[in-house]
C-alpha cells in the first residue's frame, strides 16, 4: 500500500525507479498469493530500500537522468557518432546500463563516475574527428596525387578504427589522437 501511494503521488520520479519499484511490489503480491510471505518480505525490502536511495539522493538522481539524457543527445550532435559503428553501440548500451542501475546503485557517485566516462570518451572522439576531418581538407590542396590517395586512405583507415572502438578503448583512442 503505502509504497504504491508514494510511487504514483511523486511526479519526479523517474521512470527506471518507478519500474524497480513496481516490479519489487508485483513480485511480493505473487509471492504473497501463493502463501510466500519470505519472499514477500525480501521483495518489499528491496523496495523500501530503491525508495530509500531515491528520496535520499533526489536531487543528484534527478541530475544524473539529465546528464544521461544530454548525453544521449550529444550522439546526434555533430560530429555524430554513427548509428551503425560499434563506438555508437557501445556508448548506448551503456547509457542504457546506466539508466537501468540507478534503482541498484547504493549511492549516486557510481552513476555518475560512469557517465564521466562516457562524456569522457566523446570528448575524446570529437577530437580525433576533429583531427582527421581538418587533415582531410588539408591534404586536399595537395599537389601530388600519389601523396594526397596515400594521405587520404590512411585518414579513412583511422576513422574506420575510430568507430569499431567501444567504451574500453580509451586508451587506443588516445594512441589514435597521438597518430593524427
Amino acid at each position: 500500500g503505502y509504497l504504491v501511494q508514494l510511487r504514483d503521488s511523486d511526479r519526479e520520479l523517474p521512470e527506471q525507479f518507478a519500474q524497480a519499484l513496481t516490479t519489487q511490489i508485483e513480485d511480493a503480491r505473487v509471492a504473497l498469493s501463493f502463501s510466500k510471505l519470505s519472499t514477500a518480505q525480501t521483495a518489499i525490502e528491496t523496495a523500501q530500500t530503491i525508495w530509500s536511495r531515491w528520496s535520499r539522493s533526489r536531487a543528484a538522481w534527478l541530475e544524473l537522468e539529465q546528464k544521461r539524457g544530454e548525453l544521449v543527445a550529444a550522439l546526434d550532435a555533430e560530429p555524430r557518432v554513427d548509428v551503425g559503428s560499434k563506438l555508437r553501440s557501445s556508448l548506448d548500451e551503456e547509457l542504457h546500463t546506466c539508466r537501468r542501475d540507478m534503482p541498484l546503485s547504493d549511492d549516486p557517485e557510481t552513476i555518475r563516475e560512469r557517465l564521466q566516462a562516457i562524456r569522457n570518451l566523446l570528448n575524446l572522439y570529437r577530437e580525433v574527428t576533429g583531427r582527421i576531418s581538418a587533415l582531410f581538407f588539408a591534404i586536399a590542396n595537395l599537389p601530388d596525387e600519389e601523396a594526397r590517395k596515400s594521405w587520404q586512405a590512411t585518414l579513412t583507415q583511422h576513422s574506420d578504427k575510430l568507430l569499431q572502438m567501444t567504451l574500453s578503448d580509451q586508451v587506443a583512442m588516445e594512441d589514435l589522437k597521438r597518430g593524427v
